[in-house]
């Protein structure tokens, strides 16, 4: 009995049909091609979403120093002691741990007059955060990572 006679696939001994090596190979071709699109997106997507969780803290922070600056006509570095954020050796961790958050006075000003909010990755090895800064003035570094 020729395979025509069957059909273009064999019949296991069971009853169930398998695929053909071409089949299996045009199937994996496929999935690379949909993996190949869709992780690049997906690393833009988690940037932005780890870029997000710096800038609401520093804005948090920062409305947290406006607030203390209306009451005593300067800003305060003490984020933990005056603001009552959670104090990690004059730091504060961001919502979601990506950032440490710092504050210090805007460079050549004292705290009368500015005070400059930085965030940096908290682990060395994210690639995916970058350093963000905000100060009083509304000046915000880099200008593409607050677009």
């Amino acid at each position: 009995m020729s395979l025509a006679a069957h059909g273009r696939r064999r019949r296991c001994t069971n009853g169930q049909r398998g695929f053909s090596l071409s089949e299996l190979l045009v199937a994996m071709a496929i999935v690379a091609i949909l993996a190949a699109v869709a992780l690049p997106v997906y690393h833009q997507h988690s940037q932005k979403i780890i870029r997000l969780d710096g800038k609401s803290k520093l804005l948090e922070v920062m409305a947290a120093q406006q607030d203390f600056f209306a009451q005593h006509l300067r800003y305060t570095e003490r984020l933990g002691e005056d603001l009552s954020f959670p104090d990690a050796g004059g730091w504060t961790l961001s919502d979601r741990g990506h950032y440490r958050i710092q504050a210090a006075a805007c460079e050549g000003e004292s705290l009368n007059a500015c005070i400059l909010l930085r965030a940096s990755p908290a682990q060395l090895d994210n690639d995916d955060a970058t350093a963000l800064t905000l100060d009083s003035r509304g000046g915000r570094a880099p200008p593409d990572a607050w677009q």
